[in-house]
């Protein structure tokens, strides 16, 4: 199974700077399990470069609190309403994810691992219509060429 990327991401994978990808919804979970060999295809579809990969861990996460909190945000009538309903949720709750402390630290190193920006993804998911209120987390393992015995 391929997994998409665009052609300007291939360095950071090959190098391993990232090793962790976040996709909307349960499509990618639905279809992928750890030690699953996978390709992980960069640019064209037609073309694209190869990195072979194992699925080390996939794992689904609920966003629907972070979500909604974005979206109301999102269509707020007003910056100044916008900030309100920001501080307010953070007055009531904590920080968007501080509610769970595994989803909380999941989130922080699937951020980290990706190389995702938490407030574009988190913007981009609540300005989906419908909204999207799941994503898959997907970690792998890079498959390196062994060296031919000569």
């Amino acid at each position: 199974m391929r997994i998409p990327f665009r052609a300007d991401l291939y360095e950071k994978v090959a190098s391993g700077e990232k090793t962790a990808t976040i996709r909307d919804g349960t499509y990618w979970a639905r279809r992928l399990r750890p030690g699953q060999k996978v390709e992980l295809a960069f640019g064209r579809r037609d073309r694209p470069k190869i990195l072979p990969a194992l699925v080390r861990e996939i794992v689904v996460l609920d966003m629907t609190p972070e979500v909604e909190l974005a979206r109301a945000v999102l269509e707020a009538p007003t910056d100044e309403e916008a900030e309100r309903l920001w501080e307010e949720a953070v007055a009531r709750e904590g920080s968007p994810s501080e509610y769970d402390a595994w989803h909380n630290d999941v989130f922080e190193k699937a951020l980290q691992d990706s190389g995702n920006d938490p407030w574009d993804l988190l913007f981009g998911l609540a300005a989906a219509n419908p909204p999207i209120r799941e994503i898959t987390i997907i970690w792998w393992d890079l498959l390196r060429e062994s060296p031919s015995a000569s």
